[in-house]
């Protein structure tokens, strides 16, 4: 697609996360709005709890989050009530202001039939895949036997594939599904890594807070799902002190997430809450300072 021919208003659908908490979104966004694109974002309230706002130039709306449940009726609910929610603000935005693209970030694939429906008065589909949904239901359900609600993603997943008229995903691994198990076409696929931005660069301040003498801090930045191995980070606190008898350290996990309760819950259970400190999410320009303070990071 060459640029003189490129949409100039892109439509942003952002279902898993918040805007601006979502690092990879935003960056993107940032992007497009330094080349000269019009964007706005739909996506639930995170850190940032207003309805509408404007952010560094992006047009942001959002809905309020939905309730997260593990279970299939939770599963339903969470997307159905998005779904609907991302529409409803998207004919919104279509009538008032109007875009070229939209642009859906996944998961879920689902998002991808609000992009159809666009693509029949004649926008432009871009499908950004973050997380692969069929894998991500059974994380979620501790699973690796596949089922009905894996299938109907697996349909979602082709379909959102084979209809966008351009694909991006993070790695080779997952543009790899996209061709093989997906059926899009290699020239349509692009990848686009995850990275820093200028918030990294140059001289930043680490967190004084956990720079102490002799103290080692070991660090998480991100979400806190269950398909997110976080409790792992519990479990090798655990280990440090009980098997190795370390104490010299202390562990911080930077994010929130379904499956921070959870977090904190087997934290007590396993007597290491005192060792491990959890911030919650937190502005995107703070992330570079904890980072900064971190001895090992845990990704």
């Amino acid at each position: 697609m060459q640029r003189n021919n490129a949409p100039k208003r892109i439509l942003m659908l952002l279902e898993n996360d918040s805007y601006p908490d979502d690092s990879r979104v935003l960056l993107e966004a940032q992007a497009l709005t330094s080349a000269g694109f019009d964007v706005t974002v739909i996506c639930p309230t995170g850190a940032e709890t207003a309805m509408s706002a404007v952010v560094d130039g992006v047009r942001v709306y959002r809905y309020p989050r939905p309730y997260e449940s593990n279970n299939f009726i939770g599963y339903v609910w969470e997307y159905g009530y998005s779904l609907i929610f991302q529409f409803i603000f998207s004919l919104y935005v279509f009538f008032r202001r109007g875009f070229d693209a939209v642009h859906v970030h996944t998961p879920p694939d689902l998002m991808a039939m609000i992009a159809i429906f666009y693509q029949l008065l004649g926008k432009r589909f871009v499908f950004d895949l973050h997380d692969l949904s069929p894998e991500l239901y059974l994380a979620r359900k501790d699973s690796t036997k596949p089922n009905k609600v894996h299938r109907v993603l697996l349909f979602f997943e082709r379909l959102a594939c084979r209809r966008a008229n351009r694909l991006i995903a993070t790695n080779e691994t997952q543009q790899k599904v996209q061709i093989e198990r997906c059926g899009a076409k290699p020239e349509d696929c692009y990848i686009v890594r995850n990275g820093p931005n200028e918030f990294f660069l140059g001289d930043v301040t680490p967190r004084p807070e956990f720079r102490k003498p002799n103290q080692l801090v070991l660090g998480y930045v991100g979400a806190i799902g269950i398909q997110d191995g976080v409790d792992r980070m519990v479990h090798v606190v655990h280990e440090l002190k009980t098997v190795h008898h370390r104490h010299d350290f202390v562990a911080v996990i930077v994010g929130d997430g379904p499956a921070a309760a959870d977090l904190k819950k087997l934290a007590e259970e396993l007597d290491v809450d005192n060792s491990i400190h959890m911030t919650g999410m937190v502005p995107f320009s703070q992330v570079p300072s904890y980072v900064a303070a971190f001895d090992i990071c845990f990704t």
